[in-house]
């Protein structure tokens, strides 16, 4: 795989670090818990953290930061988006927010694949490896949640 490739997949993974991200705030605004709202702020701050890696790498290969959506993306977004407007509670918003973190891993994972098919620098593949584990705890984490409530 040469570099525009490889920039084209971490391009599309800083995508779905954007709209998971834009998702979570708009949950963390929906909540009436402040410890579940606090909780929310540092899921936000782990895709914010994660959002600089992906960036960094994208910039040490020579490449552009693309964020754009492309029009699948785009309907996706504002589908998810007419969707949650419709979220009422805080129960509501943590199923919610396991589905979503769970289109994370599996989006994820998707790419990850590509770029692995590719016999890509190692070090990219378990730096998004990491991250999707992370999400995998979030979701574990946001179940667990959930299912107390």
């Amino acid at each position: 795989m040469d570099n525009s490739e490889l920039i084209k997949l971490l391009n599309d993974f800083l995508v779905g670090i954007n709209m998971g991200s834009d998702t979570f705030k708009s949950y963390e605004e929906k909540l009436e818990n402040q410890d579940l709202k606090n909780e929310f702020k540092k899921i936000l701050s782990t895709f914010a953290s994660q959002k600089e890696i992906v960036v960094s790498q994208i910039n040490k290969l020579g490449g552009e930061v693309d964020e754009s959506l492309d029009i699948g993306q785009e309907i996706g977004s504002l589908f998810s988006k007419l969707k949650d407007a419709l979220i009422t509670d805080d129960e509501e918003v943590l199923k919610n927010a396991v589905k979503a973190m769970d289109m994370g891993v599996k989006q994820g994972d998707k790419v990850i694949g590509k770029i692995e098919a590719s016999d890509a620098n190692r070090t990219i593949i378990e730096t998004l490896n990491h991250m999707v584990n992370e999400y995998r705890e979030i979701s574990v984490f946001l179940m667990k949640l959930h299912k107390s409530n």
